[in-house]
Order: C-alpha cells, then sequence, then structure tokens
C-alpha cells in the first residue's frame, strides 16, 4: 500500500484501493461535501461541492465514478457527469477519519475529501 503524503490526523485509519471502494459504497446514499485540494506548498481549496453520493459505476474506465447529485437533480444526458472520478492508476493513498464519516483520497497532484454531511 502507497503511504498518503497528507498530514496524518489522530485516529486516522489508512486505507487500500480496494478498502477505500467499500467506505466510499457504505457512504452511497448519503449527503456528502467533496473537497478537491491542491497539494502545493501551501495546499490550495480548489473547489467544493455537496449532493448526495450515488452508486459506484465502472462505465467511465478506466474510472470509477461516484456520481454527487443535489436533491431532484436530473441524470445528466451527456458526458460531463457531476462527481467523484477516481483513476486506480493515480491512487496515492487513503484515509478514513472521524470513524469513516470522512474519506481522504490522494490522487496525483490532489487530495480529494468526501465528508459525510
Amino acid at each position: 500500500m502507497s503511504t498518503p503524503s497528507f498530514p496524518h490526523h489522530p485516529h486516522e485509519t489508512e486505507l487500500t484501493w480496494e478498502q477505500l471502494l467499500e467506505a466510499l459504497a457504505r457512504l452511497e446514499g448519503s449527503r456528502v461535501a467533496v473537497r478537491l485540494i491542491d497539494r502545493g506548498d501551501p495546499e490550495t481549496l480548489v473547489a467544493v461541492f455537496r449532493g448526495h453520493l450515488g452508486s459506484a459505476t465502472h462505465d467511465k474506465h478506466p474510472t470509477v465514478f461516484w456520481p454527487v447529485r443535489g436533491q431532484g437533480e436530473p441524470e445528466p444526458g451527456d458526458a460531463e457527469d457531476s462527481g467523484i472520478y477516481l483513476y486506480p492508476a493515480r491512487f496515492g493513498g487513503g484515509a478514513a477519519r472521524a470513524g469513516g464519516t470522512t474519506l481522504v483520497i490522494e490522487q496525483g497532484p490532489l487530495v480529494i475529501n468526501v465528508r459525510s454531511d
């Protein structure tokens, strides 16, 4: 397992790719906040969005994709689905915080935080 380069927090549990997928699956159906952070020095918040985490799909190969949609938001009919796109080859590590209600994912130059609201 790759060791994440983001700061460690007390009571944090490191996650393998498979464990991360399982942890995200446990959050499916929950309202989540997703934060995208550039790991530069200093780290910089890039974007935040909220919605309900849908079920994972592998339809956007090579990614595993989790849609994140607002209440009552229709399914989009194009390739620009809002959600979380994870690439196995770019996975640098993961961690669970706050009893698994916050997931931290290192992917390339970004850190993605998924927090259950």
